[in-house]
């Protein structure tokens, strides 16, 4: 893989990905999931998908297949990744590049990197955060500087070399 799939990946991402937290109560106390999921109805895209994924978290992920609501619609296909360490390793290849959904993937990343065990208030804060970017029905005037980075990208304070060829 290289940097142009990565840039290709996170422009799907911007696109038509979910970046999110969930948050499971235990009876040991409360555990965070971060997700990272792509759906649409063009399976040769997301097999596309699932092959970059793959290079990049070292893991395969599966295909996940949606049932037709009615029988005029296509059949839509979605992966998912939630694993703490291939959430950690895909957004930290995906963040050079994403543009509306950057401040969304460095908080889940922030997340992400946090100690194994129960989340503190500090992790708590940075979900809730992170719900209020996700948030539909806020008007994006309302959460801009806050949720969206569209600064422009430039090469060299990314350190990507967009030259390297796997």
């Amino acid at each position: 893989m290289n940097s142009f799939d990565y840039a290709w990946l996170a422009g799907l991402t911007d696109g038509e990905g979910s970046l999110h937290s969930r948050i499971h109560r235990r009876d040991s106390g409360p555990i965070i999931e971060n997700v990272w999921t792509i759906g649409m109805t063009d399976l040769p895209t997301i097999k596309e998908v699932q092959q970059i994924v793959q290079a990049i978290t070292g893991r395969k992920y599966r295909i996940y297949q949606g049932f037709q609501r009615k029988a005029h619609h296509k059949p839509w296909y979605r992966i998912t990744v939630s694993r703490k360490a291939a959430i950690s390793k895909l957004l930290t290849a995906l963040i050079p590049f994403l543009r509306t959904k950057r401040k969304i993937a460095q908080i889940l990343l922030q997340i992400a990197n946090r100690p194994w065990g129960v989340p503190s208030s500090e992790i708590f804060a940075l979900v809730q955060e992170l719900k209020q970017c996700n948030q539909k029905g806020i008007p994006s005037e309302a959460r801009k500087g806050t949720c969206t980075d569209l600064t422009p990208i430039t090469l060299s304070e990314e350190k990507v070399d967009l030259a390297r060829t796997s």
